[in-house]
């Protein structure tokens, strides 16, 4: 079984494969047991930790995921998205080159629309004009540190 664990919208989500479902989670950090839902809604910064059992009571190795403090942002402030709201193009412009990024555009229930590379360039420009009004985020891993920025499609 593979088990692994990401951050999105204020919550830690477990992704299994293999196994046999159904399939139980278990999620605990230093203070216990906190959760046996697929999802674990917290912005407390520390370590967190998962395991999942199968139909058959076969288990994932254990993953860890440590979660910054959300003032973190702080240091990619230098990171512009504009205008916003938007309604044609969307400027994502980075004023500093990161050793390792990845960024990738999501509707509202955090499906991924697109990857965006900034391995050729510290600017993107994004058509929106294909895509219905509402919600969206843009989700960066920037040397290890995740972080959302939302954006309005008018």
């Amino acid at each position: 079984m593979n088990l692994q664990i990401q951050y999105l919208n204020n919550a830690l989500e477990a992704n299994i494969s293999g196994g046999t479902p159904p399939y139980a989670l278990q999620w605990w950090n230093s203070t216990g047991n906190l959760s046996n839902s697929q999802q674990f809604f917290t912005t407390n910064p520390g370590t967190y930790y998962a395991i999942a059992y199968d139909a058959n009571n076969c288990h994932s190795d254990t993953v860890s995921y440590k979660l910054q403090d959300l003032s973190i942002i702080d240091q990619f402030s230098d990171i512009y998205v504009y205008p916003n709201p938007v309604s044609s193009t969307l400027h994502i412009d980075l004023n500093n080159q990161y050793k390792k990024i990845t960024c990738y555009f999501t509707d509202i229930l955090s499906k991924k629309i697109m990857d965006i590379d900034f391995k050729s360039s510290k600017k993107f420009k994004l058509d929106c004009t294909e895509f219905s009004s509402g919600i969206y985020f843009l989700r960066f891993k920037i040397d290890n540190i995740n972080f959302t920025k939302k954006v309005i499609i008018k």
